[in-house]
């Protein structure tokens, strides 16, 4: 203890930051993995019905006419990635929701960077651990994670 009462500064213990960025790539791993395997296997909600039938067009010509026609409500851009999405997988599960669970990644990481920046690498990493938890839990976990991306954007 110091002459104020405080501990001194050089007694306090802080992890390495390679054990906070191994940490770090953990979660993102699970969280990608956990995502992964849940876009695969659940089956289509109504508003990724509507999402599909947009993207599935073929071409984006005929994806901007159904957006025309009130077919759904995002932005060309979500549908411009979804197209392609849809190109590049087999499975249309795992290809319509990859985009939102590779969102769901870099929210990850911009709350560890933003706590990281307001408090030490220990906080942030909780905080990461938290908003790790939010898509795993509830009733309408299996919705889209862009949502999750949203609130953060509303935090920041």
């Amino acid at each position: 203890m110091g002459a104020s009462g405080k501990p001194r500064e050089d007694k306090l213990r802080t992890p390495p930051n390679s054990l906070i960025t191994a940490l770090l790539i953990f979660l993102l791993a699970y969280c990608l993995m956990r995502l992964g395997v849940a876009a695969r296997l659940n089956p289509f909600w109504y508003d990724e019905i509507l999402t599909r039938a947009v993207a599935a067009q073929t071409s984006l010509a005929g994806a901007m006419r159904a957006l025309l026609d009130g077919v759904d409500s995002h932005t060309p851009f979500f549908y411009l990635i979804e197209f392609y999405a849809l190109r590049l997988f087999k499975n249309e599960e795992f290809a319509l929701r990859l985009p939102s669970v590779l969102a769901f990644a870099i929210a990850l990481l911009c709350v560890f960077t933003y706590a990281k920046r307001r408090w030490t690498e220990v906080g942030a990493l909780g905080c990461a651990a938290c908003w790790l938890q939010r898509p795993f839990r509830g009733t309408r976990r299996r919705q889209g994670h862009t949502a999750c991306c949203w609130h953060l954007s509303l935090w920041l």
